[in-house]
């Protein structure tokens, strides 16, 4: 496992539509994303040049999958 570095918000975001999210919502200070299969996964991204690792944890978690599958590309 490697460590986790912090990511863009437009990365983030990729990286949720890579897994089967979609946005349902848009504000100037962020997005939040549903997954359409379980509603119950749902996350928001902030709209920042970098997400820091903490919150990039929390967004990992909500999404209920592992980190590495997560981020896989």
């Amino acid at each position: 496992m490697t460590r986790l570095a912090p990511l863009s918000s437009a990365v983030v975001k990729r990286i949720l539509q890579r897994n089967g999210f979609r946005c349902v919502r848009r504000a100037p200070h962020g997005e939040v994303w549903v997954h359409p299969g379980d509603p119950s996964r749902r996350t928001t991204v902030p709209e920042r040049t970098r997400i820091v690792v903490d919150t990039l944890r929390r967004i990992i978690a909500q999404a209920d999958k592992p980190r590495d599958e997560f981020i896989a590309p």
